[in-house]
């Protein structure tokens, strides 16, 4: 998308910046100390080694373990997608969204966000 010089919404220059985005994941991992709160910040960052040692911090075997894999095979990217309906099925949107970034599925995800987040 092209927009002339100073002409560009202004949201463009606040996303565009990573610290910004990596203080927001900060903040949203510090309220509850949940990984996963933070995980949908870092994911679409494409830092899933941040979401991997936050939950090797926390002390999470099976989740520091299942973050360890690599998600561009097969077999991995099925789990996150299995993982993101289950999420969709408990109603926990965010986090859902979180495991179909991890398994490549953009427009799931942002699907999820726009659909599910406005109407519940």
């Amino acid at each position: 998308m092209f927009f002339p010089v100073g002409c560009h919404p202004v949201w463009i220059d606040h996303f565009a910046n990573k610290s910004v985005s990596v203080q927001v994941a900060k903040a949203s991992y510090m309220v509850k100390q949940d990984p996963l709160d933070a995980a949908i910040f870092y994911l679409a960052m494409k830092k899933k080694s941040l979401v991997w040692g936050l939950f090797r911090s926390r002390r999470d075997e099976r989740m520091t373990h299942f973050f360890s894999n690599n998600f561009s095979e097969d077999r991995w990217r099925k789990a996150a997608l299995k993982n993101a309906y289950a999420l969709l099925g408990k109603q926990r949107f965010e986090h859902a969204a979180a495991f179909f970034l991890l398994a490549g599925a953009l427009r799931d995800a942002i699907e999820v966000l726009l659909f599910y987040m406005y109407f519940f």
